[in-house]
């Protein structure tokens, strides 16, 4: 998370932000299973990207080495079958497999904000003030 807004915008971001640490240590104490999805496709995908990145970092660049994720679940750039398979999804979503447009970019790009994220019950939760 570079930004403010980043810091509060997907739980990972909120177990480490010190401005929301009551919250950020309730929701640590109270998750049984946290993970981020991968990310659909690798950032090469929009080496074709018109837009300006964000100056403190934020989503995937085709000039960024990304060694710090996961790897992708498609990779269209090495794999002709995941090409025609994230074509589709891009046709059938209405998007620009190229990612030239700032939104096709965003949907695609903008992977970690899904994740899976499972609380503990009602009966194990601790509440957030203890």
């Amino acid at each position: 998370g570079a930004t403010p807004f980043d810091k509060k915008s997907t739980p990972k971001q909120m177990f480490h932000g010190e401005k929301w640490k009551k919250e950020g240590d309730w929701l640590f104490d109270n998750t049984v299973a946290y993970a981020e999805f991968p990310p659909l496709v690798p950032p090469i995908m929009a080496a074709a990207f018109k837009g300006k990145r964000k100056e403190a970092g934020g989503f995937m660049v085709a000039a960024d080495d990304n060694k710090d994720i996961v790897h992708p679940m498609l990779r269209p750039d090495l794999n002709e079958d995941d090409m025609k398979l994230y074509a589709h999804f891009a046709d059938t979503l209405g998007y620009d497999a190229a990612l030239v447009d700032n939104e096709s970019y965003m949907q695609f790009m903008n992977y970690n904000q899904i994740c899976h994220l499972e609380l503990k019950s009602d009966e194990e939760k601790t509440t957030i003030d203890n």
